[in-house]
């Protein structure tokens, strides 16, 4: 979807935290009143999760509607306007990221300057009950701006001075609650789903969803791979799920820095990091493979070749996992750089050679720099190893990467590549609730602990 077109991103949209705040309480609000199932979600939710009689203010509020009761959703609105006596009851909503203690919020004490304005973020009010929202971005604690605005809405007389933490009446008939975006987003994205189910999509809050997205991914559901089918489509979805399993890892684990792989940074010499992709091979059967390359520069080649335990590396043929065996699979591996970038590779079997050619002394003599001049040389090295059947020259596109360019060099790393299959079945098995990424994150750290074994 072109960004551009969300309903909720103008193009001038000022990124301050403030406005960010004030943007998602609009959009929330937006979304209210234009679906009445998640309104009512919304609203059922505060009540029945907020106190113990939150189900007799949810029957007096929707039992006995008449064309008399009125709702009202609002933003930005000055509770000092708004006649204290109204509301039997108030419920005081902090919205954050994370959820907040309002065991004792009735304790707080009015905290304000003279000028001080109370505008609450978002103000719902039917009939004689009034539901008053804090809004931030983050976790911010935002309990006495809240307690403040609420005060402002029960007190007998509004404050004509400045007052600062001084004794105040606790406030009757105020029930706090903490809403944190996690749940909300639940919210959201279950009506969705809803309506999507009944060729219904609501515009305003699909475009919400993806306007989140783009502040905080985190606050978004993340289903397990047990409620993920193993459908094309469903590729985001698992690449969600994965990326949430790496954000978790534990301690002993530290998650790749980079915004364009997703894996584990390792410190092995002749390795530096394990990627996890998800693949499906030549029958469709999909499975999350963790993949290591021993000797991708020549710098972690001298560790590879010279390692004692090089001369056993093919005789792992599994990986035990969760007292489970899983393939592991052993290949030759040849990588072409240029200024340190990846440029191609050549994957290739023992079946595919005329020799062997991954050795230390073709390391020795071949990995590293060579310049356009000596590029026959190693023309007739890859003619020399490779059977005529196997089409290096096709596979590497050297036409189209290095004879036909203005580079004047490549780089060669000799080594090989390594891969763990786990077959996407077995990940659907052990990984089946939402909140609990303990089995994946398992895995990440058996297969850390065998693969740095492994050289």
């Amino acid at each position: 979807m072109n960004r551009h077109l969300n309903v909720f991103r103008p193009y001038s949209l000022d990124q301050s935290k403030e406005h960010i705040e004030d943007n998602l309480s609009r959009a929330l609000v937006l979304c209210l009143k234009h679906d009445t199932l998640l309104f009512h979600e919304f609203l059922q939710t505060i009540m029945l999760k907020s106190h113990s009689d939150g189900n007799s203010d949810y029957n007096y509020l929707f039992t006995n509607l008449s064309e008399k009761d009125t709702v009202n959703i609002d933003i930005q609105i000055d509770v000092t306007t708004l006649n204290e006596n109204s509301y039997r009851r108030i419920y005081a909503i902090a919205v954050t990221s994370e959820v907040l203690e309002m065991t004792n919020f009735n304790n707080y004490l009015y905290s304000a300057t003279k000028d001080y304005r109370p505008i609450t973020d978002i103000l719902i009010t039917i009939n004689d009950i009034a539901f008053v929202f804090e809004v931030k971005r983050w976790g911010e604690d935002c309990r006495q701006q809240l307690y403040n605005q609420v005060y402002q809405l029960t007190a007998k007389s509004n404050p004509t001075t400045s007052i600062k933490n001084q004794s105040i009446d606790a406030i009757d008939n105020v029930i706090p609650f903490s809403f944190d975006w996690k749940q909300i987003m639940t919210l959201l994205v279950t009506t969705n789903n809803f309506n999507t189910l009944h060729s219904k999509p609501n515009l305003f809050i699909s475009d919400f969803i993806h306007l989140v997205q783009s502040y905080n991914i985190s606050w978004l559901p993340i289903a397990p791979f047990a409620s993920i089918p193993h459908t094309v489509d469903m590729d985001g979805k698992r690449h969600q799920r994965l990326a949430a399993a790496i954000n978790n890892l534990p301690d002993e684990l530290t998650a790749l820095d980079s915004n364009a792989r997703m894996g584990l940074e390792v410190d092995f010499g002749w390795a530096k990091e394990i990627l996890p992709w998800f693949e499906r091979d030549a029958k469709n059967n999909l499975s999350l493979n963790f993949y290591i390359w021993p000797g991708n520069t020549k710098g972690q080649g001298w560790k590879t070749f010279y390692s004692n335990k090089l001369d056993r590396l093919h005789d792992h043929k599994s990986v035990i996992i969760n007292n489970k065996e899983f393939n592991l699979i052993i290949e030759n591996e040849i990588k072409f750089s240029h200024f340190n970038r990846y440029i191609c590779e050549l994957d290739f079997n023992d079946d595919d050679l005329l020799k062997e050619i991954v050795t230390t002394k073709n390391f020795e003599k071949y990995a590293g720099k060579h310049n356009r001049e000596d590029w026959n040389e190693l023309e007739e090295f890859f003619d020399d190893y490779f059977k005529p059947e196997y089409n290096w020259r096709e596979y590497c596109k050297w036409e189209q990467n290095f004879i036909n360019t203005n580079r004047g060099y490549l780089t060669l790393s000799i080594g090989y590549q390594i891969k763990t299959v786990i077959p996407y079945h077995y990940l659907q098995s052990i990984d089946s609730s939402e909140e609990d990424l303990k089995n994946l994150t398992d895995i990440f750290l058996q297969i850390y602990n065998f693969y740095k074994n492994l050289l």
